[in-house]
């Protein structure tokens, strides 16, 4: 993937369109860097609850996200927090039912 493709890309999910401008207007883009949080139980792998990621996830817990890939619905970004704990708290919703399979494989249930 090109890094033009890349941009238009993040741009499509932030909701931002990155066309070209009229005349010799010079493209100005921002983008942010990928800030999330984990609202997940603590895990005895040293990811806390509460752990924020600039830059998405990083790479020492990517062996863990293979293993327990449901644990991955619990990196939210951060200007989702007050919406996902929300979440969390309704029983049969995504993000709490990703949080009991996470907290049974650590009591060694699933």
């Amino acid at each position: 993937m090109s890094k033009q493709q890349k941009e238009e890309k993040m741009a499509e999910v932030e909701g931002k369109s990155l066309q070209e401008p009229a005349g010799d207007a010079p493209v100005q883009t921002t983008f942010e860097e990928e800030h999330l949080i984990y609202i997940g139980p603590t895990l005895p792998i040293g990811l806390s609850r509460y752990a924020t990621f600039r830059g998405g996830k990083p790479a020492y817990l990517l062996d863990y996200l293979k293993s327990v890939p449901t644990a991955d619905a619990l990196f939210i970004p951060v200007a989702e927090l007050s919406s996902s704990l929300k979440e969390l708290s309704v029983l049969g919703s995504p993000l709490k039912t990703a949080y009991e399979v996470v907290q049974a494989t650590l009591k060694g249930g699933a």
